[in-house]
């Protein structure tokens, strides 16, 4: 039995060989670029976990220097401010309405966030008017309400929101009639269609009367 190939059969053999070779060497490049492009996206976010670690600095925190709460509040600005109000002054049992603000950690209170920033507009489509709003948030429980001023007067005037003058109306009213300021000196209102004072004082909560 003649053992060896006709040469059209080792030229065929030699293409697949190099045909192989070549597949190989382009995964090897692949495998090269995707490890250089790796190290440099973990690299890049080193560096930058970094730069956020010595521009916050954290470092007084984490040697004690600092207090946890002056940390978060040089942090978070208006808000843990608020948060600590929250936290300190209300009753354990306090349960709150979030209007406008959509984060509730470091809360060590029962809350409501709001989440998709409708809460109040949506009070206002079911209830309609103030006195059966307030009814409505004190049926459900809530005690006080965290009113977010810079966050609604900041939707209400770029209109990314349908929030209209009618709702911080309604919302004003209610607050008069039927809640008391405890946090913030500045009333709800509105003066050529901007919050007053939103920005100097961004937060206000207020607590529910409960009659």
């Amino acid at each position: 039995m003649d053992c060896h190939q006709p040469s059209a059969i080792r030229m065929i053999r030699v293409t697949d060989d190099e045909t192989t070779t070549i597949a190989v060497g382009d995964f090897a490049r692949r495998v090269r670029a995707a490890r250089l492009v790796i190290t440099l996206t973990l690299g890049l976010t080193l560096l930058g976990y970094g730069l956020a670690f010595v521009s916050e600095n954290i470092t007084a925190y984490l040697f004690g220097f600092e207090s946890r709460e002056a940390y978060l509040a040089r942090r978070l600005g208006g808000y843990g401010a608020a948060v600590e109000f929250v936290n300190t002054q209300l009753p354990c049992d306090a349960k709150v309405l979030f209007l406008w603000e959509p984060r509730s950690y470091y809360v060590r209170r029962t809350v409501q966030p709001d989440a998709i920033l409708d809460q109040f507009a949506h009070l206002h489509h079911l209830y309609r008017d103030a006195n059966a709003i307030a009814r409505a948030v004190r049926e459900q429980g809530y005690t006080h309400i965290l009113l977010y001023r810079a966050g609604l007067d900041y939707i209400y005037v770029s209109g990314t929101d349908p929030i209209h003058a009618e709702d911080v109306r309604v919302l004003q009213e209610m607050l008069t009639r039927h809640a008391r300021l405890m946090y913030g000196k500045t009333p709800l209102d509105m003066v050529d269609g901007k919050i007053v004072r939103a920005n100097e004082e961004p937060y206000a909560i207020y607590e529910l009367d409960q009659r």
